[in-house]
């Protein structure tokens, strides 16, 4: 098999640590695609606009795992509780392909802007397709395992100093996309230093360091500090 990537992901999420676990968990979380001149986007695209979402496959470039796990414990799971990697939507897959379902917001060959990322920065993509809910909306679908979780939000509480800068800033969506992030925990359930009370967290998104802690199950966000150069992990 010979794949080659059609274009690159410019999303606001740096690094997987922080990067919501699904496609539309943060509606808000927006970035483009943008096309490689190979495939003569300004016609690949063309049509594009008339859909409302657009499913993306592509490749999870920064897996550092040199081989898969057959079982995994995925996030909304009890700790130590596994399913097959097949059965669930785990980044380290056999062939380390993903796929996101996500809303057009603008077609601009070659970019195409989109809502609702859950991917990071520099993600190569491999193909995209149109959404189309009488071939991919089924009604009485199954959900497995995940209709045995509840699906929980933590309320999120913002220090003065955080709601400060945040009305300051120009992205005035900025606070409900950081409380869309944070109400999913975004903590390592196995990293038992992160699940400490009180232990002091931090994310990137786009040009900032969120820093925040969890205190009685409540996720209060400290401070909102310049990005600094980070590795992609």
């Amino acid at each position: 098999m010979h794949i080659k990537a059609i274009g690159v992901v410019h999303s606001p999420f740096k690094e997987k640590f922080g990067t919501p676990r699904q496609a539309c968990l943060v509606p808000k979380a927006s970035g483009y695609i943008e096309f490689s001149s190979h495939i003569d986007p300004y016609k690949c695209l063309q049509g594009l606009e008339a859909f409302s979402h657009v499913w993306i496959l592509f490749w999870f470039h920064n897996n550092t795992n040199l081989v898969y796990r057959p079982l995994v414990n995925p996030p909304r799971l009890a700790a130590r509780q596994r399913v097959g990697v097949l059965a669930s939507r785990s980044p380290l897959r056999p062939n380390p392909i993903g796929l996101s379902l996500v809303k057009i917001e603008k077609v601009a060959p070659p970019r195409l802007y989109l809502a609702g990322l859950d991917v990071v920065e520099g993600t190569p993509v491999l193909d995209i397709k149109p959404y189309i809910a009488a071939y991919d909306s089924v009604a009485d679908s199954k959900n497995g395992w995940l209709e045995q979780v509840a699906a929980q939000k933590m309320p999120v509480e913002f220090s003065q100093e955080a709601a400060v800068k945040l009305a300051a800033h120009p992205n005035q969506l900025l606070r409900q996309i950081i409380s869309d992030i944070l109400g999913g925990d975004i903590r390592n359930r196995n990293d038992k230093r992160a699940q400490r009370e009180g232990k002091q967290l931090g994310f990137y998104y786009d040009d900032l360091n969120i820093i925040f802690t969890v205190n009685n199950g409540v996720v209060q966000v400290r401070d909102l500090l310049p990005q600094i150069n980070i590795a992609c992990s």
